[in-house]
C-alpha cells in the first residue's frame, strides 16, 4: 500500500525567498539581518545550495539565533544556478551544508530545492519545511527598534537585507532514525564548493530519495512531480503496519485538517498537504491500481492514518498530495514585499514597494508608475495566478506597510507617502498634511478598484504601519507621528506628548 502526499507552498515572493539550514537552532521563528560586506566575493566562488530565486542574493547564517534575535550573516553572488533544479531537485549533503555555528550537519541527508523558493530538508528522523522571506533592504546599523527607521531606513549601497525565517519540523514518531537513505536519478552536472574548508567537490542532484524501512516494511519516498513540485509517499510493503506511521509537526503557528487536506500555517506562508490519495499496487500483467479509502487523522500536532482492511499481501501506497507554487514579483527596479494577507476564498494579497516602471500593475486602480517609488498591491488566486495588480503612488516616495482583507472581500492598504497628489479621494483627509511624510489608508474592492482613500497626517512627519478590520467593518490604522495637530480627537490622549 502507498500513502501519497502533495505539498502546496503559498508564499509569493518579492525580490527573493531564501532558505537555509538551521537544524541545530532551538528557535523556529526569528528575524535576521544579512550584511553583504561580511564575506569577500573571492570566498564565495560557488555556493548555490541556499540561493534565493533572485540570483543576486544568497544567505548563509553565521550564528545561532533565538526568537526575534537579529544577527549578521553573509550575502554573496553565486554562479548561475544549474538547469536541473526542476528535474533533479534533491541536493546531496557532502559537507557543504553548515549550521548556524558554521559546523557540518551530518543529520541532513538531502535538500529539496526546485528553485521556486520552497525548500525541504530531508534529515535523520524526518524532514523540515523552512522558509526565508526577504522583506526589504535595511540601513546598516539602523535603530531597528525605531518604527520610522524600521520602515524607512534604506541604505542602497550597504547591501544589507532583512529576512524573516520560519521552520516547521515533521518528525517521524517511533521511526528508525538510522534508516538507510538512497537517492536515484543522478544529475550529470555537479557543484563544487571552494569556499569550504576543506573544499567540497562533486555535489550532485537527484530525481528522488527513498528512506528504506523507516518503519518495519515501510519506505518513505520523496520525488518531484511533472511540475517540479515536491511529493512524498509511504510505501507499505507486504507485512508492514500502516498504523505505525505518525508525523509530528513542530513549530507551526497553526495546524488544520480540512476536507482538502492538512494546512500548516507559518509566519511567512502556508504549506498545504492536499487531499490524501491511497491505492494498492497492481499485480500481474494489468498492473492496475486499486483505490483504498485511507483517512488522515490529526490528534493535537500528530498526523496519522486510518486504514480499512485490505489485502496485506499487496503493497499499499499512501500519498499525501503536495501542491506547490511560488513566484517572483518584480520588474527591472528594486521591489520589496512588506505584507501578506489571505482571504477566506484562498486569494492571496501581497503588498510592498517598487521603483520598477513595468511588470508590476495590470487590471487594477493604477497601471502606470507614479515616480520615485510607489506602493503596490497584487492579488493572486489560490493557485498562484495573478488576478490584478496596482501601483499606488504619486510623484513622490510612496510605500505600503500592511494589507488587510475584510469579510466582504474589501482590501485595505496602509502606508506612507510624500506625494501631494494621486493618493486621497473621498476619505477623511484629502490633502497632504505637511512635513516630509503622511500616512495613508486606501480601500479597494475585490476587483482592485479604489473605493476611497485618505491621507492621515498633520504638520510633522506621520507614518502608517498597521491596519486591521473588525467584524463590523470598522477599520483601525496605527502608526507614529511628531505632528502636534490633526491627529487625535475623541480618544484617550488628544494632545501630543512630546519627544
Amino acid at each position: 500500500m502507498i500513502f501519497k502526499y502533495k505539498t502546496k507552498w503559498i508564499a509569493p515572493a518579492v525580490g527573493a525567498i531564501c532558505l537555509a539550514t538551521t537544524l541545530e537552532a532551538e528557535s523556529l521563528h526569528r528575524t535576521v539581518v544579512a550584511d553583504a560586506t561580511l564575506v569577500p566575493r573571492a570566498q564565495a566562488t560557488i555556493d548555490r545550495w541556499n540561493s534565493a530565486p533572485d540570483p543576486q542574493n544568497v544567505f548563509r547564517p553565521a550564528a545561532p539565533m533565538p526568537k526575534a534575535y537579529r544577527t549578521s550573516g553573509a550575502v554573496v553572488e553565486p554562479e548561475p544556478k544549474p538547469t536541473s533544479n526542476t528535474t533533479h531537485p534533491f541536493v546531496e549533503n557532502k559537507g557543504q551544508f553548515r549550521n548556524l555555528e558554521n559546523q557540518p550537519v551530518p543529520q541532513l541527508h538531502y535538500l529539496f530545492d526546485n528553485a521556486t523558493g520552497f525548500k525541504v530538508q530531508l534529515r535523520k528522523g524526518g524532514f523540515s519545511y523552512e522558509s526565508w522571506r526577504l522583506n526589504r533592504p535595511a540601513q546598516k546599523n539602523a535603530d531597528r527598534t525605531n518604527p520610522v527607521e524600521r520602515r524607512l531606513a534604506i541604505d542602497k549601497s550597504a547591501g544589507t537585507s532583512v529576512y524573516d525565517v520560519h521552520r516547521v519540523d515533521v518528525n517521524l514518531v517511533g521511526a528508525n532514525a538510522d534508516a538507510q537513505v538512497q537517492a536515484f536519478g543522478k544529475s550529470q552536472d555537479y557543484e563544487n564548493y571552494y569556499n569550504r574548508v576543506p573544499e567540497v567537490l562533486g555535489v550532485h542532484r537527484y530525481q528522488s530519495v527513498r528512506y528504506l524501512d523507516v518503519y518495519p516494511q515501510i519506505d518513505l519516498v520523496f520525488y518531484a512531480n511533472a511540475e517540479g513540485n515536491l511529493e512524498y509517499e509511504f510505501v507499505v510493503k507486504p507485512g508492514g503496519d500502516p498504523g505505525l506511521i505518525r508525523l509530528e509537526y513542530t513549530g507551526a503557528d497553526d495546524l488544520q485538517l480540512t476536507e482538502n487536506g492538512l494546512v500548516v500555517t507559518t509566519s511567512v506562508g502556508t504549506v498545504e498537504e492536499g487531499r490524501l490519495v491511497s491505492w494498492l499496487e497492481g499485480a500481474g500483467s494489468s498492473n492496475a491500481r486499486r483505490p483504498v479509502d485511507v483517512r488522515a487523522v490529526l490528534t493535537a500536532n500528530v498526523l496519522s492514518f486510518s486504514v480499512p482492511d485490505y489485502d496485506k499481501s499487496q503493497t499499499l501506497v499512501i500519498d499525501p498530495p503536495t501542491r506547490a507554487w511560488g513566484t517572483y514579483y518584480g520588474g527591472t527596479g528594486e521591489d520589496y514585499s512588506s505584507s501578506l494577507a489571505v482571504a477566506s476564498d484562498g486569494s492571496v494579497y501581497l503588498a510592498g514597494e517598487t521603483n520598477s516602471p513595468s511588470a508590476i500593475a495590470s487590471g487594477g486602480h493604477q497601471n502606470t508608475f507614479g515616480g520615485d517609488s510607489d506602493a503596490f498591491l497584487v492579488k493572486f488566486n489560490a493557485s498562484g495566478q495573478r488576478q490584478w495588480a496596482t501601483y499606488y503612488g504619486g510623484t513622490g516616495d510612496d510605500y505600503a506597510s500592511e494589507v488587510a482583507v475584510a469579510s466582504d472581500g474589501s482590501v485595505y492598504l496602509s502606508g506612507g507617502t510624500t506625494s501631494s497628489s494621486a493618493i486621497a479621494a473621498g476619505g477623511h483627509q484629502n490633502t497632504f498634511g505637511g512635513g516630509d511624510y503622511d500616512g495613508f489608508l486606501v480601500k479597494f474592492n475585490a476587483s482592485g478598484q479604489r473605493q476611497w482613500a485618505t491621507y492621515y497626517g498633520g504638520d510633522g512627519d506621520d507614518y502608517a504601519f498597521g491596519v486591521a478590520v473588525a467584524s463590523d467593518g470598522s477599520v483601525y490604522l496605527a502608526g507614529s507621528t511628531n505632528s502636534t495637530s490633526a491627529i487625535a480627537a475623541g480618544g484617550h490622549q488628544n494632545t501630543f506628548g512630546g519627544g
